[in-house]
């Protein structure tokens, strides 16, 4: 949900109220908010309403096709005025994609981005239609990887004093929600154990093809507003001979 309508299955956003009532009640303590939204579809209102906000910083990560609601979330959607740079979008261009791949947009994106901006608040738009068995979504994220992601967003380079929300948005497995809600639970008190360790970015699988084209693009665009690097390593090909 936008300024000023409605959207899918969102008839207000909740974690756009939400920052904005931070930011106006607790002016000293939440100056700088960032906004994490990995449903898997596009937060087009929550992007609407802080284009021009430098003091948000709005992260999507989101599934992108012609044909995927609502079609929106490029990457070159960098914000505008004072607020451009602002405004990151990940569109995956490919269904299937799961821990390693969002461990690598985490590791090379997200992680460093949000070290430097240094939020006084995390807010989590927490979509859980990403998981494994979601009939929308189509992605293979697991319960176990959304806690270990949720990890590194808790790491005191990220948000010292330790304020960050979890807010639920979309999920349409309702078994798997609450198994992603679990963990993601788990790792907000503080649970933590082996499973960010156990998420290693297998390069020979996840440069390939589309996802590889799109984290370059990404880094491309931002990094001239962030210290983003990004080496890739191809694998060589040798042509057969007839």
């Amino acid at each position: 949900a936008g300024f000023h309508n409605f959207s899918g299955f969102c008839l207000y956003n909740n974690v756009a109220a939400a920052a904005k009532y931070a930011k106006e009640k607790f002016p000293e303590i939440c100056k700088k908010i960032l906004i994490l939204d990995w449903d898997v579809h596009h937060g087009d209102g929550t992007q609407q309403i802080f284009y021009e906000d430098p003091s948000v910083l709005f992260i999507s990560i989101h599934r992108f096709t012609k044909d995927f609601f609502p079609c929106t979330g490029r990457a070159s959607e960098i914000g505008k005025g004072p607020g451009k740079g602002y405004n990151i979008n990940i569109p995956l261009e490919q269904a299937g994609l799961g821990d390693q791949h969002y461990a690598a947009v985490f590791e090379h994106i997200i992680i460093p981005v949000a070290q430097k901006f240094s939020p006084d608040l995390v807010l989590i738009s927490a979509g859980f239609d990403c998981v494994v068995g979601d009939p929308v979504g189509g992605m293979n994220v697991t319960p176990e990887g959304l806690k270990a992601l949720t990890e590194m967003l808790m790491a005191p380079e990220i948000q010292k004093d330790g304020r960050i929300v979890m807010v639920l948005e979309g999920g349409y497995n309702t078994r798997m929600v609450a198994k992603a809600a679990t963990c993601c639970l788990k790792a907000l008190m503080g649970n933590h154990g082996s499973q960010l360790d156990s998420i290693s970015i297998d390069r020979e699988n996840t440069t390939d093809g589309k996802f590889s084209t799109t984290i370059q693009n990404i880094l491309r665009v931002h990094s001239r507003y962030w210290p983003l690097k990004y080496e890739i390593r191809r694998s060589s090909r040798r042509s057969k001979k007839a």
